[in-house]
């Protein structure tokens, strides 16, 4: 069986964040997609869990950083986070 996660990456960029969602749920492959925000100062994280509240047929997790760890560092947040759980 494979298993497929998508990490996306996200600081004060909700806008781009949803728009690569989008496309990637229009996909055939139906990954898990995760959400990762780094620390955003925006309203990035209420666009996140309102966006996923209404789109409860995929699989869409939010992580949330409690510090911008730069890109290296927020994707490995998902990267972690994908292990553990085994996706």
């Amino acid at each position: 069986m494979n298993r497929l996660a998508i990490i996306v990456l996200n600081w004060n960029g909700s806008d781009d964040a949803i728009e690569c969602v989008d496309s990637l749920i229009k996909q055939t492959l139906k990954p898990t997609i995760v959400i990762v925000d780094n620390n955003s100062s925006d309203n990035s994280v209420t666009v996140f869990e309102e966006y996923i509240s209404s789109h409860k047929k995929e699989k869409i997790i939010l992580l949330k950083n409690s510090d911008n760890l730069g890109f290296a560092g927020g994707i490995n947040t998902g990267l972690i986070h994908t292990r553990k759980n085994n996706f």
